[in-house]
């Protein structure tokens, strides 16, 4: 039976896995940061929340507004069916990040936010998970398991 509602761990869990084993990064890989990269990497995907929560929410709920202000008279049933199905891509397509979050450490090509907070979350957390994983390992002399 499949979860259909992980919790935060498990989705954490989920994406680290899917670091390694789709993306090919390595524990290995991660032993040689050692400018607090994948840290300042997880705070990108904060950031990229930060900007849903303070800019295209705002925008978007600008014009809900606007459009429910119109006298109905204004705008056809049909039009105001197209600005509503508008306003819904805007929430769920891709969005186009202005520029990089000022901590991240990479090209701009592997900063991939999304426009799901849950899904920056995910990828913060398991960037965080590798970060505390590399330090184990650098500060222990451990092998660290993934």
């Amino acid at each position: 039976m499949t979860d259909t509602n992980p919790s935060g761990t498990q989705r954490i869990t989920q994406e680290r896995a899917r670091q390694l084993n789709e993306e090919g990064y390595s524990i290995a890989d991660d032993l040689g940061y050692t400018a607090n990269e994948l840290a300042l990497a997880a705070q990108g995907y904060l950031w990229a929340n930060e900007q849903l929560q303070f800019s295209i929410p705002a925008k978007i709920k600008e014009l809900e507004r606007t459009i429910a202000a119109l006298p109905r008279l204004a705008i056809t049933s049909g039009a105001r069916r197209e600005l509503s199905s508008l306003i819904q891509e805007m929430k769920l397509g891709p969005l186009n990040f202005v520029g990089l979050p000022p901590s991240w450490p990479w090209a701009q090509t592997a900063f991939k936010p999304s426009g799901d907070p849950v899904r920056n979350l995910e990828k913060a957390g398991a960037l965080i998970a590798a970060e505390i994983d590399r330090t184990q390992a650098s500060i222990e002399g451990i092998a660290v398991s993934s």
